[in-house]
């Protein structure tokens, strides 16, 4: 059985909101903020991403927590 996660996509995110999805992957629940800002360089426009936590401490937290010892197996992404 393969564990999903929840990827929020946001532009910003307020405290309140950062602190439930920090507490939500504490408890082993495979979730994580994905920021998009777009930047104007001259013709171009370049596409940043940054996370709110880094997704391979998100990976681990959830294989260690709640699982009765099962290791979710990886994916081949860092």
């Amino acid at each position: 059985m393969q564990a999903t996660g929840i990827v929020i996509v946001a532009a910003t995110l307020d405290a309140s909101s950062e602190r439930i999805v920090n507490y939500l992957n504490d408890r082993g629940l495979a979730i994580n903020v994905l920021f998009f800002q777009v930047f104007d360089h001259g013709e171009s426009q370049l596409l940043s991403r940054a996370w709110l936590i880094d997704p391979g401490d998100v990976q681990v937290q959830a294989a260690s927590t709640g699982r009765r010892g099962e290791k979710e197996p990886w994916n081949g992404e860092f």
